[in-house]
């Protein structure tokens, strides 16, 4: 267990998410998204859902939505440039959920770590038709 699971408690590391995911669907046996990462990080928010739109878009075939400027409304949207494209279409599609703050404030939240109940349920709502 990484120092950085050891201050979150039930988090789960990136190799743990790819597991999940290989477990989930036959498809994914050895998936591995097209950027740098350590299996033994904690999995945030963020990696999670560049994780899944990659895996949609390599493995799924699924096309990206075009127009993403409906996802504006998480006001933390633009905060990791490299992650935009993949928060908005995950989110667009439902698959993770902001976080709703006082005041109506959504926020993708994508320093947040990730657990396995959310990691399962993600992983879930991306595998339905």
């Amino acid at each position: 267990m990484s120092e950085a699971q050891k201050e979150i408690p039930n988090s789960l590391t990136i190799g743990g998410f790819l597991e999940l995911l290989s477990a989930a669907d036959p498809h994914a046996q050895g998936f591995r998204p097209a950027f740098a990462f350590d299996p033994e990080q904690t999995l945030l928010r963020k990696t999670a859902a560049r994780i899944l739109h990659f895996y949609m878009r390599d493995i799924l075939a699924v096309p990206d939505i075009p127009d993403i400027t409906p996802a504006a409304v998480l006001k933390d949207l633009y905060d990791c440039r490299v992650c935009v494209n993949s928060i908005a279409q995950i989110y667009l599609r439902g698959i993770m959920e902001p976080r709703e703050y006082p005041g109506g404030l959504l926020l993708f939240d994508g320093s947040a770590p990730v657990d396995e109940l959310l990691a399962g349920h993600i992983i879930s709502r991306t595998l339905q038709p």
